[in-house]
């Protein structure tokens, strides 16, 4: 039975990887993509899902789109084009007129006069409890869809989140101890982790940065095949893995990851429980994940002396992946890329 999947989504290099991994999959039905502000602006986000799509042989419209948040809650003043100089100026490569090339067309490829907050809250409500909501880039939509239907919080089957931090590891400034889809929308993101009361996986951005610098592991060999997505790809991450070069860090999964953990959880080798909420009131640290690591530490007797409070929710981090695992499944979306539609 394939699984169901709703991604919400800002839409640069690494989601459209994790995008095409779920259309590719032959066990996965995608019933829409939200998209968000967060690296690029709300629309550019729209005109790369419609691109990805085809990309990946299918019409822009065989799969809704629904455009969502065009600014955070509040936010911490962020630009998306300050993202330019890791992702290009579209968010993947900005090369217009590689394959596939950009059509106008891209930028009107949402379902008109429905936000994505209010798609979510109908397709959840069309298939509760069989669903799973995959969250990509900031949380904004997902935070509207809690406030306008609070019923919403019960209805997926799980949500996967790439974002946040487990060892408060940042990539916003150098000042910043925050994740960016987190510092993006600190707000939002402390809505989601506090009232979902579904199943919820975080993919911190420590499963980006600790792998990345393994000599061991190719995670360009892919772009070298001879199939679509390759070509698309390498397009898409060709900025980062420039960027990245001269300091040795490879372009390693990090969406991908959070996409594999929706459709085959084993992908994930080691998983962490912790009691935390994000941080709104720092400077340094807002948008960051404070985690309660006494829960672990202590024995129950000192835990029942009132230093462990168990109000905040339990989150389950990724600790550590799969990596050939989750690098075959990208290797085999993207040779079935070249297949005809039809086998």
């Amino acid at each position: 039975m394939s699984k169901k999947l709703v991604i919400d989504t800002d839409g640069v290099a690494d989601d459209v990887r994790a995008i095409s991994l779920a259309i590719q999959h032959p066990d996965v039905e995608v019933l829409a993509i939200t998209t968000v502000i967060g690296c690029v602006n709300v629309t550019q986000a729209t005109a790369n899902v419609a691109r990805t799509l085809r990309a990946n042989g299918l019409e822009t419209d065989s799969i809704p789109i629904y455009r969502g948040a065009a600014e955070p809650l509040i936010g911490n003043n962020h630009d998306p084009t300050h993202e330019a100089h890791f992702f290009g100026e579209d968010g993947i490569g900005g090369k217009p007129e590689e394959f596939p090339s950009v059509e106008y067309n891209d930028f009107n490829a949402a379902v008109e006069d429905v936000h994505a907050a209010s798609a979510l809250i109908k397709l959840f409500r069309e298939h509760k409890g069989e669903a799973i909501l995959v969250c990509l880039g900031p949380l904004t939509n997902v935070a509207l869809a809690l406030k306008l239907e609070p019923e919403f919080a019960s209805w997926p089957k799980s949500v996967h989140v790439m974002g946040g931090n487990l060892f408060g590891a940042g990539n916003v400034k150098s000042y910043s101890t925050a994740e960016f889809n987190f510092s993006n929308d600190p707000e939002a993101a402390h809505i989601v982790i506090e009232k979902m009361k579904v199943p919820l996986t975080v993919v911190p951005w420590e499963c980006f940065l600790f792998p990345s610098v393994d000599s061991t592991v190719d995670f360009h060999a892919h772009l070298e095949l001879d199939a679509p997505l390759a070509k698309f790809f390498s397009t898409a991450t060709s900025v980062g893995r420039a960027a990245l070069e001269p300091s040795g860090v490879q372009y390693a999964y990090c969406d991908e990851i959070t996409m594999a953990s929706a459709i085959c959880p084993n992908v994930i080798l080691e998983k962490r429980e912790l009691r935390g909420t994000v941080e709104l009131h720092g400077s340094i640290t807002r948008g960051q994940l404070a985690l309660d690591w006494t829960e672990r530490l202590w024995s129950d007797v000192f835990l029942a002396s009132g230093k462990f409070c168990d109000k905040r929710p339990k989150i389950t981090f990724v600790e550590k992946y799969d990596i050939p695992l989750l690098d075959k499944m990208i290797r085999e979306a993207v040779l079935n890329s070249a297949k005809p539609q039809s086998e």
